[in-house]
């Protein structure tokens, strides 16, 4: 990303918040308003201020893993000066509440730019912010709101990827550059995916649970039979070595059962009421309080809460962390329940949802980015179905974006299965 792609941004940004007048991108002694190629004088107040300037480094350093950091500055200027009549426009007090208060708007905006790796977001960062009062043009005081940053490169090359034309110019304090492109077609015969066993995708250790969310958009074709969408089971129904299943039945309802011990007649099982369409795109989210009870479950259909049946069985003391792979799309124990139609941006987490979460993760009926979410650190497994995937020997790799590299491989599934349908 260079100098001029970030002052774009920042540029972008300053035009989306009400209140700031300009963008100027150079040092402060340029600010002179007796330069016409800068900002003309006016006699009204405050034209063309308030204004936003970004300051470019004028030194950098080194470190020992060859980063480079550059201090940078945002000034956040505005002048308290006179009208025509010399009646002072507004106080010295009122002119910098009023800069603090665009400044925090900008930052709002700027933390909120989404992008690969969310490098903007790690690579700014604030460092002090204070008021310099000055003597400028036609000695009116120049109020300034610094901000100072360490601009730190090189940086990842998937950071350049910012979508300014999603700025949204309704919404000041938020610029949106999320983007979910792909999904997978399955094609309810031999397709599949897989991921290696993972400490991190299992979610107690036989007496105690951490709690979980399954989170993913599906939109389905009916078999006539069960779909398995996720699972966590052993070899062999009779042998057990289960840890979890979520499955969707021909009739359109879904349920999750989470098992213990050793065989697979003790478990958990919530089945839903409510029904998926199928045709349609569905968001899909079931979480677990950790509280080793039915009561413990919840489940939501597109934001809403389903009602659940108990159909447990037996007695649960504790989830299992047992040497199996996750299992998308088909049973894990056995070549049947393959899933039919498509998937999208499937997110387990090793904590239990309340309503607000269950909430911000259904977005309105859209994918969110889940590295952004209020759980970002409760993420073990986001399989985004797609994007960034890699087709090589004809299996597609797909990353796991929850920072715990849980790759995924499919089996058996084509290049053309990669597809843009998207909720």
């Amino acid at each position: 990303m260079t100098l001029t792609e970030l002052s774009n941004i920042f540029n972008a940004i300053t035009q989306n918040i009400a209140g700031l007048n300009s963008y100027h991108f150079g040092f402060l002694s340029d600010i002179n308003t007796s330069i016409i190629n800068n900002f003309n004088p006016s006699p009204k107040c405050s034209d063309p201020y308030p204004l936003v300037m970004f300051e470019p480094p004028a030194g950098s350093y080194r470190t020992h893993d060859s980063k480079i950091f550059r201090t940078v500055r945002l000034l956040f200027a505005d002048r308290q000066d006179s009208d025509k009549n010399g009646a002072i426009c507004e106080t010295l007090l009122e002119k910098m509440s009023d800069l603090e208060l665009l400044a925090l708007s900008f930052m709002r905006s700027l933390y909120s730019i989404k992008t690969e790796g969310a490098c903007l977001q790690s690579s700014l960062r604030k460092q002090e912010a204070a008021f310099n009062l000055d003597a400028y043009a036609f000695n009116d005081r120049l109020v300034t709101y610094e901000l100072t940053f360490n601009l730190v490169t090189p940086f990842n090359t998937e950071c350049i990827d910012i979508d300014l034309t999603s700025v949204n110019n309704t919404d000041n304090e938020r610029v949106e550059c999320f983007k979910d492109t792909f999904s997978y077609l399955y094609d309810g015969v031999d397709e599949y995916q897989e991921a290696p066993d993972n400490n991190t995708l299992s979610f107690g250790d036989g007496v105690t649970d951490t709690g979980l969310t399954f989170s993913m958009w599906i939109k389905p074709l009916n078999t006539g039979a069960s779909q398995w969408l996720i699972n966590k089971r052993g070899a062999s129904v009779f042998v057990g070595l289960d840890e979890y299943q979520l499955v969707l039945f021909d009739t359109g309802e879904t349920r999750l059962t989470l098992y213990s011990g050793i065989f697979n007649n003790n478990y958990l099982s919530a089945l839903s009421t409510e029904q998926v369409n199928f045709g349609a795109w569905n968001h899909i989210l079931y979480t677990y309080d950790g509280s080793k009870t039915f009561a413990g479950i919840k489940a939501y259909l597109n934001g809403a809460e389903m009602t659940l049946t108990d159909l447990s069985l037996g007695t649960y003391t504790g989830m299992n962390n047992y040497n199996r792979p996750l299992v998308i799309g088909k049973q894990g124990w056995a070549n049947g329940g393959y899933y039919r139609g498509h998937l999208n941006e499937i997110g387990l987490f090793n904590i239990g949802f309340d309503a607000q979460e269950v909430a911000e993760t259904y977005n309105g009926g859209k994918p969110t980015d889940l590295r952004q979410h209020s759980k970002q650190f409760n993420l073990a497994y986001w399989n985004r179905q797609g994007e960034k995937a890699q087709y090589i020997g004809g299996v597609w790799n797909v990353p796991d974006e929850s920072k715990n590299d849980n790759t995924t491989i499919s089996v058996n599934m084509e290049e053309v299965d990669r597809t843009t349908d998207t909720p």
